[in-house]
């Protein structure tokens, strides 16, 4: 990306949550989902010449195994048309990661 022309500034709050389970079934950990999420997000930057960076991470409920993990992803591309193609695939790949795990995710502008 050339620093020097225009560029667009972004943030994307990416929330995994477990997802409602049956009594006795084990549910999906949404840590894990975050976390491969933040890594394909990472890739996926490295790929398109986008730079992002997470600059907070939150888990919910504080006193127990979290239910909800989120991370606020600053996010830096040459145009428009780079940003979205960037959110785009980072959604699909944060969507199948989500199936697999037994989770849920959602990936929103901020």
């Amino acid at each position: 990306m050339d620093e020097t022309g225009p560029v667009v500034d972004a943030t994307i709050v990416i929330e995994a949550y477990a997802e409602p389970t049956p009594p006795g079934a084990a549910p999906g950990d949404p840590v894990l989902t975050l976390a491969m999420t933040v890594l394909a997000a990472d890739k996926q930057a490295r790929l398109r010449g986008v730079h992002a960076r997470v600059t907070e991470l939150r888990t919910t409920p504080a006193g127990g195994p979290p239910t909800r993990a989120q991370a606020d992803l600053a996010v830096r591309a040459a145009d428009e048309p780079t940003l979205a193609a960037y959110v785009a695939e980072l959604t699909r790949q944060a969507t199948a990661r989500a199936e697999r795990d037994g989770t849920g995710v959602s990936l929103t502008p901020r």
